[in-house]
């Protein structure tokens, strides 16, 4: 065979010298390298961004978990790389050791048990917002959700939450019945958390029987009520935090503004009760008398207000207004953060438009707005005029009108 072409010649010394520490350390072959191979640029270590690195100097990573403190990097992280190239120097069989710097900075994960409709699950999001506030020195939150599975859902997707799960499948269906000896009758993966909230039991139960077998010892486990009593003279998200005291929550931090000046005004007519809705008539002349102002609106109905309504009004009001029928949780969110001013009765998809940051005009009657308005940046709540304040029927059309036009003067 010939000579070793010089790029084969280089990479063979390359070789000796690695697998030679003694020769390495006293240079031995020094004279043989190139010159280009000798004042060549050694390649760079493991950066400050190395998790693994950080990890072992006391200084763990966003992406490091309390519970997985020795696990070693993967095997591709440990392929060194010549040519100047960024490489990790750590060996595979190295094990970092749990610091105490480590175990005090841990993500703290946080299971928030709560069952109940639209309105009642997006109330509890400014409790959840002074949940990630409290702990975020500490190294962050991670949020799971047990509700149904449409709202967690729509929840995880636009951020609100990090976690959701079914409030209905068997796993916690189960723990709705005394547990059998020393185990629990369930042990669903959301169990396994640092502190466990639960707006569906009073300590006293079957459900906290079985939360207090299922839990990890040190875990701390807070009931509260989720909805105040009638004579409670402050909202509800105060009670939420008046409620778990214990954990020092601060307030939640303010929803951001949604300014769309070019976005549609929606209306929703609907509510869950027919005490809670504005009449019917005065939706439709309220939209009419806009109309002849130059000012569409479109109006949002589900299920219930289409059965309520009727085939032949909504044919003849579907030549005149743009209409959102059938659209789900998910898809309600978007068209909300879209629109320019929203107005409705007091129901969950007022609470919605609040919570996006939307300007909200909100029609009370029976119940209390001291406790039930919703929690939003700029949100006004309208009335009858006294003495018949708790009376929609009261509340006259041009007050509302002038509450609209007011407040796209504002925008």
């Amino acid at each position: 065979m010939g000579p070793r072409p010089a790029r084969q010649r280089e990479r063979h010394l390359g070789r000796q010298r690695r697998c030679n520490p003694a020769g390495r350390a006293a240079g031995r072959d020094s004279h043989l390298r190139p010159r280009a191979l000798a004042q060549r640029t050694p390649p760079r270590r493991c950066g400050p961004a190395c998790p693994w690195l950080r990890a072992a100097r006391g200084s763990p990573s966003p992406h490091q978990r309390r519970t997985r403190p020795t696990v070693p990097p993967p095997r591709h992280h440990h392929r060194r790389r010549r040519m100047g190239k960024t490489i990790c120097c750590h060996r595979p069989h190295r094990r970092l050791k749990c610091s105490s710097a480590i175990s005090e900075v841990c993500v703290v994960r946080v299971t928030l048990v709560h069952q109940g409709a639209l309105g009642d699950t997006l109330l509890l999001m400014p409790l959840v917002r002074s949940i990630k506030a409290r702990f975020a020195a500490e190294g962050g939150v991670h949020v799971t959700l047990v509700t149904r599975p449409n709202l967690g859902q729509a929840l995880t997707m636009h951020g609100h939450i990090d976690a959701f799960a079914s409030a209905d499948d068997r796993a916690h269906s189960a723990w709705f019945a005394p547990p059998e000896g020393d185990k629990p009758n369930s042990r669903p993966d959301w169990a396994t958390c640092d502190v466990l909230l639960s707006a569906v039991s009073n300590g006293d139960d079957a459900w906290a029987a079985n939360a207090r077998l299922a839990v990890n010892p040190g875990t701390m486990i807070c009931y509260f009520e989720p909805r105040p009593p009638a004579d409670y003279p402050g909202h509800v998200t105060t009670f939420h935090r008046v409620m778990l005291g214990s954990l020092s929550l601060p307030g939640a931090p303010p929803v951001p503004v949604c300014s769309n000046p070019d976005g549609p005004i929606l209306v929703h007519p609907g509510s869950g009760g027919e005490a809670k809705c504005w009449p019917r008539e005065n939706f439709i002349q309220l939209a009419r008398d806009l109309k002849r102002n130059g000012i569409i609106l479109t109006i949002i109905l589900g299920e219930a207000e289409q059965e309520r309504w009727g085939r032949a009004l909504m044919k003849e009001l579907g030549d005149e207004f743009p209409f959102y029928l059938h659209i789900g949780l998910y898809e309600l969110i978007e068209k909300m953060s879209r629109a320019r001013i929203y107005l409705g009765n007091d129901s969950g998809v007022s609470h919605l438009a609040a919570m996006t940051g939307v300007p909200t005009i909100t029609l009370f009657g029976p119940s209390d707005d001291r406790q039930w308005r919703p929690v939003g940046p700029h949100v006004e709540v309208l009335r009858a005029p006294p003495p018949h304040e708790r009376d929609l029927t009261r509340l006259s059309v041009p007050d509302v009108m002038a509450a609209i036009m007011a407040e796209l003067r504002r925008i």
